[in-house]
C-alpha cells in the first residue's frame, strides 16, 4: 500500500464508518454495542459526532471547545464512550484519533490523570504498535502536557513530528492502573461522582 502523506489520510463519514466496521471481525458487535449503550446512540448522534472530526487543519482544541458547545453536557459520555469505541476498533484515521483523544482527555483534564474514567483507553493505547507522533502525542497528555499542545492541528502534528527528539519519558503505568483501580474500588470513586468507569483490559 502506498504510504498516505499527511493531510491525505481518510476522512470517516457515517457511511464509512458502517463499513470499516462490517468489514473488521467482531464488527456486529460493536455496532450493536453502539445502538444499545443506554440512551441509544443514534445515527444523527454519531453523525454530528463525526462531523466534528473531519478537518484535521483545525487546531485540536477548537474542535474539543466546538464539542462542548454542540452537545449537552449530560450527552458527554455517552458520547465518549462512543468515540472509545471507534478509537479501539481503527474506525478512526489518525487525525481523527488525535482529536478523539483529546476530547477523552479534555473532559477531565482539571483532575488528576488516574481520576479520567478513560484512562484505560490511554493505556491500551499505548500498549499498540502507533505510530511516533501519536505516541509522543499520548504520553504528553498522559504525564506532561503543554500548554499549548492542543494549539496544533493533527496535521501540524503528524507532519512537524521530529523522531530525532525522541518521545517523553514513560511514566509509570502500573502505578496509574493501581491509582485507577484503587479509584474504582472507592465509595468516593467513580460511581459516588455519577460517573461510569471505562474497565481495565486484561
Amino acid at each position: 500500500a502506498t504510504p498516505r502523506t499527511p493531510g491525505h489520510y481518510p476522512v470517516f463519514s457515517l457511511s464509512r464508518v458502517q463499513s470499516a466496521l462490517a468489514a473488521t471481525g467482531g464488527s456486529d458487535l460493536v455496532w450493536s454495542i453502539l445502538h444499545s449503550m443506554p440512551s441509544a446512540l443514534t445515527q444523527k448522534d454519531l453523525a454530528s459526532l463525526l462531523s466534528l472530526l473531519n478537518d484535521d487543519s483545525r487546531p485540536i482544541d477548537a474542535v474539543a471547545s466546538l464539542f462542548h458547545r454542540t452537545f449537552a453536557k449530560s450527552e458527554h459520555f455517552r458520547l465518549a464512550t462512543a468515540l472509545c469505541i471507534l478509537i479501539e476498533e481503527r474506525a478512526l484515521s489518525l487525525p481523527q484519533r488525535f482529536f478523539g483523544l483529546y476530547i477523552l482527555f479534555d473532559l477531565f483534564k482539571s483532575e488528576a490523570t488516574a481520576t479520567n474514567p478513560f484512562l484505560p483507553v490511554f493505556l491500551d493505547e499505548m500498549n499498540k504498535g502507533l505510530e511516533p507522533c501519536m505516541k509522543s502525542f499520548l504520553l504528553h497528555l498522559l504525564c506532561y502536557p503543554p500548554k499549548d499542545l492542543a494549539k496544533s492541528s493533527p496535521r501540524e502534528l503528524i507532519s512537524g513530528y521530529d523522531e530525532t527528539q525522541g518521545t517523553p519519558p514513560t511514566p509509570d503505568f502500573d502505578q496509574l492502573r493501581k491509582d485507577y483501580l484503587d479509584r474504582l474500588g472507592s465509595p468516593s470513586g467513580f460511581l459516588r461522582s455519577g460517573v461510569c468507569p471505562v474497565l481495565l483490559h486484561g
